[in-house]
């Protein structure tokens, strides 16, 4: 029987062991995330992201004035981040605050499992998850539930996308292809 148990536990943990660095890490940071998840809200224009997300849906267009600002109501405007504003604003509605806090944990966590793989195509797996919890410390005074936020996993593919096109000499992909 303790031959058996010891087989079993053997067996997990080398199964575990095939889990890759980056979804470790990915996974971690989510969980992070989560368990600080109101630092996520300690931005004045998270709320003001959602109510023109909310307009935006309500009336299906984009809004051509400023509504909601105390210095410019009524002034000519577009919002540059109109699709951020409508997943912010139908997170809040799916979930309350814990919408906004679970989409920002998931984008801040895939920016730093995708930049953990694309540093693993390069370097060790140790190295690159080193390399990526220091970019995440250094990255975490500006992590709210903020349009910018949703902008960073795109951000790191189109990085590495160029970076990859441009050491084969050639366009970069629409899809950026894969570690070669």
């Amino acid at each position: 029987m303790t031959a058996n148990v010891g087989m079993i536990s053997q067996e997990k943990a080398s199964s575990l062991g095939r889990i890759p660095a980056w979804l470790w890490l990915g996974a971690g940071v989510y969980a992070l995330l989560l368990i600080v998840g109101s630092t996520l809200l300690r931005d004045s224009d998270t709320y003001w992201q959602i109510v023109v997300g909310r307009s935006i849906l309500e009336h299906a267009a984009l809004p051509r004035v400023d509504l909601y600002s105390f210095t410019r109501i009524g002034e000519p405007w577009t919002s540059s981040s109109w699709f951020a504003q409508v997943l912010y604003a139908a997170s809040y509605h799916l979930a309350g605050w814990s919408g906004p806090v679970v989409l920002a944990a998931i984008s801040i966590a895939a920016t730093f499992a995708l930049l953990t793989y694309v540093l693993g195509c390069r370097i060790p797996s140790t190295y690159a998850i080193l390399i990526a919890l220091a970019a995440m410390v250094l990255s975490w005074p500006h992590f709210f539930a903020r349009p910018h936020v949703l902008a960073l996993p795109v951000m790191v593919a189109w990085s590495y996308g160029l970076m990859s096109a441009s050491e084969r000499r050639e366009p970069p992909s629409f899809w950026f292809g894969c570690c070669r």
